[in-house]
């Protein structure tokens, strides 16, 4: 049951975010985000199996923040982050050897429990640009803890080395929801 009452939140989330995004559609970007959690609406729904709803969040994820990869990450005790699923923005699983992430910025959004937004990580000051960073050629980094029970139990990661682009407050809202829901099934 408690599931489905999370479920019912989330898509309560996803309703109220269609709302706003219906007020004002003249913008291609808000109609294509629009659409985009009209389809993550009818993909969960159909989906039962946990971990193969969190990669389908993910790719709806990369989607939605036009990022090129994006990671679910789990909380060891030791400390460490586990890589747990991986996706593209093709929608290809990427496996564990392809785990190469900004670990500054994962470990700030631990370190914090906020959203990490970064729209120029090559000139960013104050993540001076990590070794990670430059070798992955990275433009954009956005990072959120996933919390269960009052605790962070990981991290939802995408990233790109598409320009910086504009992502709104709200969207950041969207991003932090999504890794809301992704706490349920893990």
């Amino acid at each position: 049951m408690y599931i489905n009452e999370k479920e019912g939140d989330f898509l309560k989330k996803l309703d109220e975010t269609k709302d706003f995004y219906s007020k004002d559609v003249n913008f291609d970007l808000e109609r294509e985000k629009k659409n985009l959690i009209d389809e993550t609406d009818k993909k969960i729904s159909k989906i039962k199996d946990p971990l193969s709803l969190a990669k389908a969040l993910l790719s709806t994820i990369i989607d939605f923040t036009k990022t090129e990869r994006g990671f679910i990450m789990q909380l060891k005790e030791d400390g460490e982050l586990e890589f747990l699923a991986g996706k593209d923005n093709r929608g290809n699983e990427l496996k564990e050897s392809n785990f190469k992430i900004c670990k500054t910025i994962a470990k700030e959004t631990l370190r914090t429990n906020k959203v990490v937004f970064i729209g120029n990580a090559l000139n960013e000051e104050k993540f001076s640009p990590t070794r990670s960073v430059k070798d992955l050629k990275l433009e954009t980094i956005i990072c959120a803890p996933i919390v269960k029970n009052k605790r962070t139990i990981g991290v939802l990661y995408v990233d790109s080395s598409f320009p910086e682009f504009k992502f709104s407050e709200k969207d950041i809202n969207i991003f932090k929801a999504f890794a809301e829901h992704i706490s349920i099934y893990l």
